[in-house]
């Protein structure tokens, strides 16, 4: 109740604020409205001091619209490359002088200081990575994601990606998205995700979408700026993902918060499974043709191919309190199972998934009674 009482009042003291972009949360912001109330409430406090207040008009009077999105992602949509960086470039030096020389900046708070240095540098690398990103979703006739110069990409330094600090600042999370896209993309060759592979559904190229840059997201980032990472692709995305991957991901995440939203906002990709079950039983031609599915095939010790779409997949979480400690301890086991019938096995076996980097345990279809 105190987060939504301190959001509502965050919202409606910044909703006739005159510095109508630069370091103003957006009140659609994903994280100011699901993200650290903590980290939310210091940003907010940060940029309610008197001398903060006089420094953030003087500066929107200066550069009005450079941390305006929705501007600057329609302009970059009739922008040359080489233009859009060297304005950028421009923009960010002009910004970075401003704030150097301005007269009162001795009066502004060191943690506001740095605030504003990480609006100015993070918003240079947001748009810029924006422009390739937003470009090539605009084109659905485009089947390669259009790679920027390498040469503008030397400045940034891929091991300082992860910074909780930053969280602070919107153009940071603004970035976020774009590099995890950008930098799969690449890795990608390029290659934009599609259904025209064989047996490939809508569910199953999303799938694979999301697993790849959740992957590339966790070798550079940790902690809170992954959560808010993950959450906000799975937000975003999750309508169309398969039931397995909602849930798997879902499960990934350390926030309760996150976790929580996000098995109300996915619920349909969730229940997705569970629909094609309930038709299953209805009638046995209603059965997926192998391949289909998003979990794997495999052969029984017969050679007979099967897969795991009519077994039962459990999602457990528990919460295990510490009694050293003066204060509980979340500890989430994350546990998928899936329940397998062996023809000439009573042990349990495990396969391992490459797609997905984690173990399945196979037991034997009687746990589906537990």
């Amino acid at each position: 109740m105190q987060k939504i009482l301190f959001l509502l009042l965050f919202i409606s003291q910044f909703s006739f604020a005159k510095n109508a972009n630069f370091l103003k949360p957006d009140s659609a912001d994903f994280y100011v409205k699901y993200g650290d109330a903590e980290i939310v409430k210091k940003a907010f406090d940060l940029t309610q001091e008197a001398e903060s207040q006089v420094f953030m008009s003087e500066f929107e009077k200066k550069f009005p619209k450079a941390f305006d999105n929705n501007f600057q992602y329609n302009k970059l949509l009739t922008a040359n490359v080489d233009d859009w960086e060297i304005a950028l470039f421009d923009d960010r030096k002009k910004q970075l002088d401003f704030f150097k020389n301005y007269p009162n900046k001795a009066k502004l708070s060191p943690e506001f200081q740095q605030l504003v240095e990480n609006n100015i540098r993070w918003n240079y690398w947001h748009l810029l990575l924006a422009y390739p990103v937003i470009r090539s979703n605009k084109d659905t006739k485009l089947t390669r994601l259009v790679s920027l110069p390498s040469v503008m990409l030397d400045e940034l330094d891929t091991t300082k990606i992860y910074n909780e600090n930053a969280l602070l600042s919107e153009a940071y999370r603004n970035f976020l998205p774009f590099f995890v896209t950008y930098f799969n993309s690449k890795e990608q060759k390029f290659i934009k995700y599609s259904g025209t592979e064989a047996n490939s559904t809508t569910g199953n190229w999303l799938s694979k979408s999301m697993t790849d840059k959740a992957k590339l997201a966790q070798r550079f980032m940790k902690g809170k700026v992954f959560d808010y990472v993950l959450a906000k692709l799975l937000y975003d995305n999750c309508g169309n993902f398969t039931a397995f991957t909602a849930k798997y991901w879902i499960s990934q995440l350390e926030s309760d918060s996150y976790r929580k939203l996000l098995l109300e906002h996915c619920k349909e990709a969730l229940n997705r499974k569970e629909e094609v079950a309930k038709k299953d039983e209805k009638s046995s031609k209603t059965k997926l043709p192998l391949g289909t599915s998003d979990y794997p095939t495999i052969s029984d010790l017969k050679g007979d191919k099967f897969n795991f779409t009519k077994f039962c997949f459990f999602l457990l979480d528990f919460r295990l309190q510490q009694p050293s400690d003066s204060e509980s301890i979340l500890l989430s086991l994350r546990v998928e199972v899936n329940c397998c019938f062996f023809f000439h096995l009573l042990c349990s076996h495990a396969i391992k998934d490459d797609e997905l980097s984690h173990t399945f345990f196979l037991l034997p279809s009687a746990i589906e009674s537990f």
